[in-house]
């Protein structure tokens, strides 16, 4: 039988969902301010100055999950050959008046059978959806929130709203779902019925609030996500900022984020193939903060630098896991190369962690906590 590929007869039109947020700004800044001071711990008990950290950046955006679900039925037959073991005197049989000649067995046995050649009708059926990402990578159902909707729209582009951008085209949903969900039967001979559907298509788009903290002193930037409906805390980056200094007194330069926005309405939406991670940019100028050199870095001449390993990038990095609070059992599973920088990744039981070390200045330049269960 020739396999041709299914068709959907039947889709329906995608559907844009915003959920509303429990959390009023007011109160995500108030839950930013309250846990500020442990994201700058230092050995898990050596906490700043809460009046040295400052808030410096807040915004709220949306973050899409993409919804598509449908239904599969085939109705088919294949032939199923059938051996009928009659009485041994037999030398003929009739089925429903049509005589039969007795044929020697297949199995080698001094015996005769029946053989007859019939069609079994057969029926598969399968309906499901699933839960992608923005990048379309499949992710747990149980992550779509039972939340009141603020609003139902059928133009996300022309929405006020700060929408996260989702690249997935109704050839992508189709390609996905009939991977999944379309079982052509091998053994098939001939296809009565084939029924292939979309029946469900919608984006959820759930609220973020970003905040970003910065300790003074040190010049530390902690970037902070807050779940708008569930109140769940994701530390996404860590930036160390150094300040240069001058040879003559000037009022304090300022640190821009292209991450933060005090009016996200104008600012244009991320594309999707930009990692889920935000990153904190440090402009350079002549009078604004930037990051120390090695060549900044004096050593004796006579006594050769140790060459960095990963292993020292371990240690760092499972170190500065315990500075900012995590006191569970930290245990390292892999270290890989990405330009200058060892990316050690790292399981905390309940969490996995990845973080970025600069194998020039040997410092932490970014690092990412997650769910156990949730995709890099």
């Amino acid at each position: 039988m020739e396999n041709t590929e299914a068709l959907p007869q039947k889709i329906v039109d995608r559907k844009t969902i915003v959920l509303k947020s429990r959390l009023d700004p007011d109160a995500a800044k108030l839950l930013g301010e309250r846990e500020k001071v442990g994201l700058f711990a230092k050995f898990g008990f050596l906490k700043p100055d809460s009046n040295d950290i400052s808030l410096v950046g807040f915004t709220k955006y949306y973050e899409p999950s993409v919804v598509v679900g449908g239904k599969y039925s085939v109705d088919y037959c294949k032939k199923h050959f059938f051996e009928l073991k009659p009485n041994t005197q037999s030398q003929t049989l009739f089925v429903g008046g049509e005589e039969f000649k007795l044929e020697p067995s297949n199995s080698g046995k001094p015996s005769k059978v029946l053989k007859l050649t019939g069609e079994e009708h057969l029926h598969y059926e399968n309906e499901t959806y699933f839960v992608l990402d923005k990048l379309m990578r499949e992710i747990s159902a149980e992550r779509n929130y039972l939340a009141p909707f603020e609003s139902a729209i059928e133009n996300p582009e022309s929405a006020l709203f700060d929408f996260r951008k989702v690249n997935i085209s109704l050839d992508d949903e189709i390609a996905f779902l009939r991977s999944r969900i379309v079982k052509k039967p091998l053994d098939a001979d001939v296809i009565i019925r084939e029924i292939f559907e979309i029946n469900e298509r919608m984006i959820i788009y759930n609220p973020i609030y970003e905040l970003a903290f910065q300790e003074i002193k040190t010049g530390k930037v902690v970037t902070l996500l807050i779940d708008g409906i569930t109140s769940k805390l994701t530390v996404v980056n860590y930036n160390t900022v150094y300040h240069k200094e001058e040879s003559h007194p000037q009022a304090p330069s300022k640190a821009k984020s292209n991450s933060f926005q005090e009016n996200p309405k104008d600012q244009t939406v991320n594309d999707a193939s930009e990692p889920a991670k935000i990153v904190n940019t440090i402009e350079q100028s002549g009078d604004i903060q930037q990051e120390l050199s090695p060549q900044q870095i004096s050593t004796p001449e006579s006594t050769p630098e140790p060459k960095f390993e990963a292993e020292d990038a371990t240690d760092l990095a499972t170190d500065a896991l315990r500075r900012l609070g995590l006191k569970n059992k930290i245990t390292p599973t892999k270290v890989s190369v990405d330009g200058e920088s060892y990316v050690v990744e790292l399981n905390l039981q309940d969490k996995a962690a990845k973080v970025w070390v600069n194998t020039k200045t040997k410092e932490i330049r970014e690092y990412e906590i997650q769910e156990a269960n949730a995709a890099y």
